[in-house]
């Protein structure tokens, strides 16, 4: 009787772990931009009441910043933090 293969339990983990990795990074960037996100929700509500549209234009710039400013500093620090730990790795490797 044949028997298809099935996925190894360290495949179906990986695949669940990326969406967790996912969402993390998601709640980061939120928690980091937070301050700049909240005032961007407040003068987008502003704006929409009053229905002044360069109000409302100017709150999706501002968040569009904040988290493009979240977005390359962490990239900045992962970046710095690797060589960092390239070279202890070599020095250590060493004696």
């Amino acid at each position: 009787m044949y028997a298809p293969p099935q996925p190894s339990r360290r495949q179906l983990q990986r695949s669940g772990d990326r969406g967790a990795a996912g969402f993390v990074r998601l709640l980061s960037t939120v928690r980091g931009a937070g301050p700049f996100l909240l005032a961007a929700v407040v003068l987008a509500g502003i704006g929409a009441v009053l229905s002044i549209a360069w109000v409302v234009d100017a709150a999706v710039v501002l968040a569009i910043a904040a988290v493009v400013t979240v977005l390359v500093r962490r990239r900045v620090h992962s970046d710095a933090a690797s060589a960092h730990g390239q070279a202890g790795r070599r020095r250590r490797r060493c004696c």
